[in-house]
């Protein structure tokens, strides 16, 4: 965690979400989607860092990240995490 927060600081806040080896980078447009990614991939590159191309997703409009539905219009909570935890009928 120490050495994500330390390769990616400069961008974190920005446009990047970093926990533990996952890292979520969100922006406004597709243009500064390959901008943003193409600086994430280089710094992944100088640290000899390297991706799992089977957990990776891109310009997607809707991703489950850490128990969140994150879309466009907002986050919400993904209902799976919370089924267990809904009273059920009495």
């Amino acid at each position: 965690m120490s050495l994500m927060n330390q390769v990616f600081r400069p961008y974190i806040g920005k446009f990047i979400v970093v926990y533990f080896s996952d890292i979520l980078i969100y922006n406004k447009s597709e243009r500064e989607h390959f901008s943003n990614l193409n600086q994430i991939m280089m710094a992944l590159y100088w640290e000899t860092l390297f991706g799992k191309p089977k957990k990776c997703a891109f310009l997607t409009q809707e991703v489950i990240f850490l128990g969140y539905v994150m879309t466009e219009k907002g986050i919400k909570v993904d209902e799976s995490k919370v089924e267990a935890i809904r009273p059920g009928p009495l």
